[in-house]
């Protein structure tokens, strides 16, 4: 049978994200691991997990376990259901299904920090969100310079979407202006100051 998709959302008050990963997250993703065909999940800002296996699987082994992790945690405003057309395919094009691997692979690093918080996995300094971000843009062919312009129409970017409460057609409309004020203003004044305290 076909895989299908199934996508839990779920709020977890006063539960912080490491701990909704590693009481939540971790032990679905370790029970099911070798009859998953990938998952991932993000915080937007209610945990939003997608898990993708056979659809049979889903229904009568994964789902009821879930169901019974949500009541052990008293999550609220949840919502789960089974999807067989879910697809990001057109804002990802022909990258869809290595999205889906960096979406995965960054949700198993979510975890293994989670762990190393507690102990229960030792991970070496280089294993950080900064160090991910530069070489994924270091492979991308950034230079050290252009990745810093990037890093900071981020910034802009994020806080745009958090002022304009994620109206996001409007911010649209917004961020070219943003970005240019940024780029021309704000970063001059980053350069300088950094170059003044090393050079």
């Amino acid at each position: 049978m076909a895989d299908s998709w199934l996508i839990v959302q779920a709020d977890f008050p006063n539960i912080a994200p490491k701990n909704i990963i590693r009481d939540f997250v971790k032990p679905i993703i370790d029970k099911y691991e070798n009859r998953l065909t990938t998952f991932h999940f993000f915080f937007e800002p209610y945990l939003l997990l997608r898990i993708k296996s056979e659809k049979d699987f889903i229904s009568q082994d994964i789902k009821p376990h879930i169901v019974q992790k949500l009541s052990d945690l008293t999550a609220a405003n949840t919502s789960m259901y089974i999807d067989d057309n879910y697809t990001e395919q057109p804002d990802y094009g022909d990258g869809w299904e290595v999205a889906q691997k960096m979406f995965e692979y960054g949700s198993r690093s979510a975890i293994l920090r989670a762990e190393s918080e507690v102990g229960n996995v030792c991970l070496g300094p280089q294993f950080n969100e900064g160090k991910f971000m530069h070489l994924l843009l270091n492979q991308w062919g950034y230079s050290i310079d252009r990745e810093a312009h990037l890093h900071l129409n981020v910034v802009g970017e994020r806080l745009g979407i958090l002022y304009s409460r994620s109206r996001i057609d409007f911010l649209k409309t917004k961020l070219p202006e943003i970005f240019q004020k940024l780029q021309t203003t704000i970063f001059p004044k980053i350069d300088e100051l950094v170059r003044k305290e090393l050079v």
